[in-house]
């Protein structure tokens, strides 16, 4: 942590000196300082008051409240880790709002919609599954049928995913796997060749 912050102090100053991004760079600060908070909490030495304070804190300036709001994202998701099922369903819907909200922002900085895509992408799978918990403990046959109904939701555009992720890479292991073909048909054919020049 502490080698880190020298070198992120560093850039820092190097940013504001060569180019006025003094926003930029102070951004990527105050979120790599609560992601050093959020690992740094334990049962036994808790951070959560000053991870807390710093969301409050930047929530108070319009200039930092994107930051505040992916650093509160990230910070309920891992509360979620720990947390009964309805809370575990709470926080990750609240992050999951959170990261709509930062994402929609057309001011959004490029360094903070590449954390803020990055994370959203993979809170789906969480969400579908502590949806499914919630339906399996849910007394309300509606409240169940609806959750179960999001997480079959989730669960598709999982499913969309990994498939617009597939489409895209098979031209290129196609186009290899002809190679792949072709080199084997060569082969074999070159084999069968040297092995009638010898009669056997």
């Amino acid at each position: 942590m502490k080698k880190f912050g020298n070198q992120a102090s560093w850039i820092a100053v190097l940013a504001c000196a060569v180019g006025g991004t003094c926003l930029t760079a102070r951004a990527e600060l105050d979120y790599e300082y609560a992601e050093d908070l959020m690992r740094a909490n334990t049962s036994s030495f808790s951070t959560e008051d000053l991870i807390e304070r710093l969301i409050a804190k930047l929530m108070d300036k319009p200039e930092t409240q994107t930051e505040a709001k992916l650093i509160k994202a990230s910070y309920r998701r891992g509360q979620a880790k720990s947390a009964s099922v309805k809370k575990r369903y709470d926080n990750l819907s609240e992050a999951e709002s959170l990261y709509k909200e930062i994402l929609s922002d057309k001011k959004l900085r490029k360094e903070l919609a590449t954390i803020a895509n990055r994370d959203s992408e993979s809170i789906d799978k969480d969400l579908m599954l502590a949806a499914i918990g919630m339906a399996n403990e849910s007394g309300d046959q509606n409240r169940a049928k609806e959750l179960r109904s999001k997480a079959a939701e989730k669960a598709e555009k999982i499913a969309l995913d990994f498939k617009t992720q597939t489409d895209a890479a098979f031209p290129k292991f196609d186009a290899q796997y002809k190679l792949f073909l072709d080199y084997k048909i060569d082969a074999a054919v070159a084999q069968i060749r040297a092995l009638r020049a010898t009669g056997k």
